[in-house]
């Protein structure tokens, strides 16, 4: 199993949870971060053979999601405190 699969699933999974409670700075860090180790993960598993490769593209997908939640509950949060001052 390659680790850094795991690792993608790990990051894009807390990215999501991050998002939802609203911390910025993480929803959007995490989620990228998965997105490189599950490319990443990738590539090694292509290469060597190792297993592993459903999680990296787990963790490339929900990443991908992960990172766009991220944006959109950012940007709802910026709205709602523009509007309450």
């Amino acid at each position: 199993m390659n680790p850094l699969a795991i690792a993608s699933l790990a990051c894009s999974l807390l990215g999501i949870v991050t998002a939802l409670l609203g911390i910025a700075s993480l929803a959007l860090l995490l989620p990228i971060v998965g997105v490189i180790l599950g490319h990443v993960a990738l590539n090694d598993i292509r290469k060597t053979g190792k297993g592993g490769k459903p999680e990296a593209i787990a963790g490339t997908i929900i990443g991908y999601i992960a990172a766009i939640l991220a944006v959109l509950v950012i940007t709802i949060l910026k709205g709602t405190a523009d509007i309450l001052g």
